[in-house]
């Protein structure tokens, strides 16, 4: 590849650059099977709000447990299924928003209208993983390896490929990504995000 572009994300640092990824000769843990699946024409997310009546009937651990699986890892198998936009439904809202008939609701950016600042919020960062490197018209491409559970592979319409990875567990990662022949190498941080551009 001519160039590598590497960003991820933790709770604790946020789109960040990668550093350290090289190429490899050792066995890929994704790499590309030849399908091709639907166009992307978008991303973005809804949080519906009938559904946060339901949600208040489980306690704050269980509340928590279930939002990181809609907003996370949810979002990968939404797209895998065939899904060709993602919409998120509040972008900006002031801390504790509430909708017009009195439900709270969440958002990616927070603004304080007493301090007038912009709080980005995790789920910011998971889309912009999303929205900033993958390109409308990107076709999803089918992945295989035991990484693929928690990646995504995208074409860019001008031929780049955006690799998009998960790493769940808490430890680092190695994620070895094969296409057109060459193997690429990164060391996923534990619990991260992680967008990959590969320009040939």
């Amino acid at each position: 590849m001519k160039r590598v572009e590497w960003r991820w994300s933790t709770e604790s640092a946020r789109w960040q650059t990668g550093k350290g990824w090289e190429a490899t000769k050792r066995p890929a843990t994704l790499y590309a099977d030849g399908n091709e699946y639907q166009k992307m024409h978008g991303f973005g997310a809804c949080f519906n709000e009938l559904g946060y009546k339901a949600l208040l009937q489980l306690n704050v651990e269980e509340q928590e447990t279930l939002l990181r699986e809609l907003f996370a890892p949810e979002k990968e198998g939404c797209i895998s299924n065939g899904a060709e936009s993602y919409l998120y439904w509040n972008m900006i809202l002031e801390p504790w928003g509430r909708s017009t008939w009195g439900d709270p609701q969440n958002a990616m950016v927070t603004v304080d209208p007493g301090q007038k600042r912009a709080v980005f919020n995790p789920d910011f960062y998971v889309m912009k993983h999303f929205s900033n490197p993958i390109r409308p018209d990107a076709v999803r491409l089918g992945i295989k390896g035991h990484m693929a559970a928690d990646s995504l592979l995208f074409r860019n319409p001008d031929g780049s490929y955006v690799v998009e990875a998960f790493n769940p567990f808490p430890e680092e990662k190695d994620l070895i990504v094969e296409l057109e022949g060459e193997r690429l190498s990164f060391t996923l941080a534990g619990e991260s995000f992680n967008s990959m551009i590969l320009q040939k």
